[in-house]
């Protein structure tokens, strides 16, 4: 490359998070959104909210989506405030659902990550309530069963 070239790369300012496909080699000095630490290329793009992460600080889910620590699937969060634990059984039978038929197509997906950016100010307000808990484990039930039947449907 010509040192003029590699001055205009070296004279703009680097955008907030870029992905290594793009980035030309030794223009910007890349740094992790979450810890801060400079980074040679970046491990993947957080799936919520669109943060740049290192390999230290980008977790990947069971369908491949690189998530922070922040936005980190760790259960239904409405469903866990509602049955009290993530390691609930309703809770599995929602997870593998959203695992095996919401995260294997475009439309699951917008839901999913949708849901991970609306649903913790949800799960929180009803995590203070018993009476709200269990209006949504009620509501929660039916769902659950069915996803239940189906599941010991399949061979």
């Amino acid at each position: 490359m010509p040192t003029n070239q590699r001055s205009n790369y070296q004279n703009q300012q680097p955008p907030q998070y870029v992905t290594p496909a793009y980035v030309p080699i030794g223009s910007y000095q890349l740094f992790c959104q979450s810890c801060g630490q400079p980074v040679q290329r970046l491990a993947g793009i957080c799936s919520v909210c669109g943060k740049g992460l290192c390999i230290h600080c980008g977790r990947m889910s069971n369908a491949n989506r690189v998530y922070c620590s922040q936005h980190l699937p760790s259960g239904c969060f409405i469903a866990t405030a509602a049955y009290g634990s993530p390691m609930a059984k309703e809770i599995n039978i929602l997870r593998e659902f959203r695992d095996n038929t919401l995260e294997k197509n475009r439309t699951g997906r917008f839901f999913v990550s949708m849901y991970y950016s609306l649903s913790p100010p949800v799960a929180n307000f009803i995590s203070k309530d018993d009476e709200l808990r269990a209006i949504v484990r009620h509501a929660l039930s039916p769902v659950v069963n069915l996803l239940k039947s189906k599941h010991k449907k399949k061979p």
